[in-house]
């Protein structure tokens, strides 16, 4: 028997279904993965090759291309069945024998006469949308068993856990994050931006990715999370609007995407169509709980699911099967397994959870479960375990933004609670706006007479003043004293010490001594370390400033608080400059940078930064200092900080005078797009060598170690999976590590890597 191998391109409803379809379009971003299955299905001890993933991810599409890649093999050819109109289980095997022009006997079971057909045959089935007939994988197992010859091709939403299957789960493409580079070039090697851009210029053949436009596209390849559906959907829009609308549009609801394409499958017209396929095929505890786990935003832990979800049956046993249809997706985050929906997907399962009637009470066991989250981390905010709950509460900030738009409209001394709790993680990871915002939603939302409105306002003032609200930051100081100055001496203390911050010029210094004076009182060694650190920036007497510095380092230290070391290390280098010690001031910069960096607390980073560029300056070494000052200038933009008058100021008045405009700029220019690991590995090593490797512009590149490691395998001509066996990691960590090589040199393919590596081997032997 020969299947043919045809069909009626774009006219699903004519298409004969043993006829395997012609691709519509090329598949973009699928090379390594359609590499792996074409491998996997030509072993000889493949059988089934299942493929799975989330709706909208593309399962079909990139089943019909391995079929065409490895139709040759199949002397018989290729029969294609799409099961998506069965709805019974039981009408599998007669879906089949019509796929193969079998006119069915009444004389013989229908499984033999199958098996009677395909048993000579060396012939590859394609068994699509298997998800909803998954009952029927037992007598797909028994017709391949009985047909040595016969290999089968499934897509399904979940795997069929037969003893011959091998699944290959399929993932959304690889999308740029948030602060990658918008150059136009760069962007094209993220398959999203590819596909994106493919589409559109289907519909309308004159779009191109501009300098003026790539924001816009890699913005939309990140709100949708490089899910092929949504991607085409939004792409299909660029017929009549330009991606900067687009944009507009999904940041509020992907309602919106929807096909017009009138052969396209139903449940492939919007996202809402898909996730709805999906949903229907659940157990009824099965769709509660995915429903109720949509409240989650951004990922979650099956801790928190079984505390928002406790009141339902068998959470944990319904999330890992949630986890197997790839309604869920898995990852490992801060040495635990977190959970997610993709984006599209939960923006879709939320009307469902509207419809249900369960919205409300789903939204408040999140929120108060985020609120109890919040309380927890904030003592261990400081001290020991600084690190650890920080990069929780940063996997956590999209729930947190949720949890407290819920607490602001229902409970708002709830959510100035959340508020205060907050501050500090705000503040360390640079999320300065965001907090000041919140923090004045919350208090204009508490009660008035709220015994946490001190605290806040304290907060409040730190937030105002380092975004430079000067007269903002003065006036929530101000209030937080007088509402303080019957409270608890801890908390009058640390009034006094917001004040002292803030406090005007000519009070500057009387302050700051009130302040750690309240503060030592108080018996809160954080407080006064913090204290005297405030106090030994505005000491007059220098022996009195070095003095207080070393006390408030080595109580920093005793407290194994990073955060306060960073700053309290920061503060005695400058004491040390101000003393006329510039090497002292060039090692303390250092010490601060390390563990600023480590924490992710761009403000002492900034800090350490300038100051390590009046060090550089001091010591001749010009070019380097501007390069600093215009890594620190990137780093004061990024994070919306106020300018900081000081040496950075001085220093770079002086560049001007020793350095030509020219070459000055040069360097600020290189510094501004240094990656910021880059800056901190450059800040850190003493010698030159960093700084002089020459980018395709002349600029400075800088690449980690491995990166350099795997640069090297790539002007070799390895490939990804060689150079991932040869450095004993993963495939997929090599495709990262070349993305970001792509990414630094402004490069497309691996042969212009090649060439780069060519150019500074022998000249740049830390390449």
């Amino acid at each position: 028997m020969q299947t043919a191998l045809h069909s009626h391109v774009g006219h699903a409803s004519a298409r004969r279904q043993g006829d395997l379809p012609h691709p519509p379009h090329e598949l973009v971003g699928r090379d390594a993965e359609l590499r792996r299955a074409e491998l996997a299905l030509r072993s000889a001890s493949a059988r089934l090759l299942t493929v799975t993933g989330p709706p909208g991810v593309g399962k079909t599409r990139f089943a019909v291309e391995v079929a065409w890649r490895v139709a040759g093999q199949f002397p018989h050819g290729v029969a294609f069945l799409d099961l998506s109109l069965v709805q019974d289980p039981a009408l599998v095997l007669r879906s089949l024998a019509r796929s193969l022009r079998l006119v069915e006997r009444a004389d013989q079971p229908l499984r033999e006469q199958i098996v009677d057909r395909l048993a000579p045959c060396q012939l590859l089935l394609v068994l699509d949308n298997f998800e909803h007939v998954v009952s029927a994988s037992l007598e797909v197992a028994d017709i391949l068993s009985a047909c040595a010859d016969v290999k089968a091709l499934v897509t399904s939403r979940e795997p069929l856990h037969l003893t011959r299957e091998a699944e290959f789960p399929l993932q959304p493409l690889p999308s740029p994050d948030p602060g990658a580079p918008v150059r136009p070039r760069a962007l094209l090697n993220y398959p999203a931006v590819e596909l994106f851009v493919q589409r559109a210029q289907s519909v309308a053949p004159g779009f191109s990715l501009t300098q003026a436009n790539a924001p816009a596209v890699a913005a939309i390849c990140h709100r949708l999370e490089g899910l092929p559906l949504a991607l085409e959907l939004a792409a299909a829009q660029v017929k009549t609007k330009p991606p900067e609308a687009i944009l507009a549009e999904l940041a509020g609801s992907l309602a919106g995407l929807r096909s017009t394409t009138r052969e396209a499958p139903e449940r492939h017209r919007t996202l809402q169509h898909a996730v709805t396929w999906s949903d229907q095929l659940l157990s009824e505890p099965e769709r509660r709980l995915f429903r109720r786990l949509a409240v989650f935003a951004g990922g979650f832990t099956r801790q928190a699911a079984l505390r928002v979800c406790g009141d339902l049956p068998e959470v944990s046993a319904g999330v890992t099967s949630l986890v197997d249809k790839n309604l869920l997706q898995t990852s490992q985050g801060g040495g635990e397994e977190r959970l997610r929906m993709i984006a599209a997907v939960r923006e879709s399962v939320l009307p469902l959870l509207r419809a249900s009637g369960e919205l409300a009470a789903a939204c408040a066991a999140h929120a108060l479960y985020f609120a109890d989250l919040a309380a927890t981390a904030a003592p261990l905010l400081r001290g020991p375990e600084q690190v650890v709950w920080l990069d929780r509460l940063e996997r956590e900030l999209d729930n947190f933004r949720v949890a407290l738009s819920w607490l602001l409209a229902h409970q708002p001394e709830h959510a100035l609670r959340t508020a205060c709790s907050l501050s500090a993680f705000w503040y360390v990871r640079g999320h300065i706006r965001e907090g000041r915002e919140w923090l004045q939603q919350a208090l204009e939302a508490a009660p008035e007479a709220s015994s946490l409105r001190p605290e806040a306002l304290c907060h409040a003032s730190l937030h105002n003043r380092l975004e430079g609200r000067p007269a903002e930051a003065r006036r929530c100081a101000a209030e937080a004293v007088r509402l303080a100055s019957q409270a608890a001496p801890p908390l009058q203390a640390l009034a006094l010490f917001t004040w002292a911050t803030v406090a005007p010029e000519q009070q500057k210094e009387s302050a700051r001594s009130r302040a750690l004076a309240a503060a030592r009182a108080s018996g809160d060694p954080w407080l006064a370390c913090a204290a005297a650190t405030l106090a030994a920036e505005s000491a007059a007497d220098l022996a009195l400033a070095a003095q207080l510095q070393e006390e408030a380092v080595q109580a920093a230290g005793r407290l194994r608080d990073r955060s306060l070391l960073a700053t309290s290390l920061a503060a005695a280098a400058d004491v040390a400059w101000r003393q006329g010690s510039a090497e002292d001031a060039d090692r303390l910069y250092r010490d601060s940078l390390r563990y600023a960096h480590e924490l992710g607390n761009p403000w002492t980073t900034l800090r350490a930064l300038e100051g390590l560029a009046c060090t550089a300056a001091a010591a001749g070494r010009l070019r380097r200092a501007a390069l600093l000052l215009g890594a620190a200038e990137a780093t004061r933009q990024r994070v919306g900080a106020a300018e900081r008058p000081g040496p950075a100021a001085r220093c770079l008045l002086e560049l001007g005078q020793r350095l030509a405009r020219p070459a000055l700029q040069r360097a600020r220019q290189a510094g501004r797009a240094l990656f910021q690991d880059d800056v901190v590995n450059l800040a850190l090593v003493r010698d030159e060598s960093l700084s002089t490797w020459a980018g395709p512009g002349g600029n400075p590149v800088a690449l980690s170690e491995r990166e350099r490691e795997v640069a090297l395998l790539v002007a070799q001509g390895r490939t990804n999976r060689q150079i991932a066996r040869e450095l004993v990691i993963s495939e997929r960590t090599v495709d990262s590590h070349v993305q970001s090589i792509f990414n630094k040199l402004g490069f497309h393919r691996r042969s212009e890597v090649a060439a780069w590596v060519a150019r500074h081997d022998q000249s740049q032997p830390g390449l």
